[in-house]
């Protein structure tokens, strides 16, 4: 699980509705369609390309993995 204060940063740079770490939202992003499964720490939608890199720093000060996704068929690639 982040840290508080680790996910206040991830909020201060996308906002607080880009930002998800219930169990709800963290459940659904755990899979796609492949059999299986890795539990996420928190879902980040990042809307510009300024959020991304803002996100990839707050990733890289704390030695956090990033797992891009795009639509969770899990049928290509």
């Amino acid at each position: 699980m982040l840290p508080e204060h680790t996910l206040a940063e991830f909020r201060s740079a996308l906002g607080e509705d880009r930002v998800f770490n219930d169990a709800t939202t963290l459940a659904v992003y755990a899979h796609d369609e492949t059999p299986r499964s890795t539990t996420p720490e928190a879902v980040l939608f990042p809307a510009s390309h300024e959020h991304v890199v803002a996100l990839a720093k707050i990733a890289f000060k704390h030695r956090i993995a990033l797992t891009p996704r795009g639509a969770g068929s899990g049928n290509v690639g």
